[in-house]
């Protein structure tokens, strides 16, 4: 069985991160790494080196953490899914227009429509912290 090497930035992982490495029925050998509640700082380039007497291999992955609304360090507003560009609706039917936003504090959300404020009356918005 190989061995594997789990880094963060060229570090070694942190202390809270489980690892485990299994042999499943195939023969496969799979090595996991759980980190069991991300925090900011977990962010960064994941890679897990595996060696054995006949040489060695690397994959590494990028890990960005999003901060939950309120906590962490105060960031702009920037959108996880953005609007869509082009929008079509057939006359009489509901409008449905979604987005994911991101910031610290929580950003103050408008829709315009050609610059314009969209009147309450015509529409609602609805927030829950990420989607709008």
């Amino acid at each position: 069985m190989p061995t594997l090497i789990w880094s963060q930035d060229s570090n070694p992982v942190p202390s809270t991160a489980k690892v485990e490495i299994q042999e499943n029925a195939d023969g496969v050998i799979v090595g996991r790494l759980t980190l069991p509640k991300t925090a900011m700082k977990d962010a960064g380039m994941y890679s897990v080196r595996a060696e054995n007497t006949e040489g060695s291999a690397e994959s590494k992955a990028p890990l960005e953490v999003i901060s939950k609304m309120g906590d962490g360090e105060p960031c702009e507003p920037s959108f996880s899914k953005p609007c869509a560009e082009d929008i079509y609706v057939d006359e009489g039917k509901p409008l449905v227009i979604e987005c994911k936003v991101l910031g610290n504090p929580l950003p103050e959300i408008k829709f315009l429509k050609d610059g314009t404020p969209i009147d309450s009356q015509r529409g609602t918005i609805n927030f829950d912290g990420q989607n709008v």
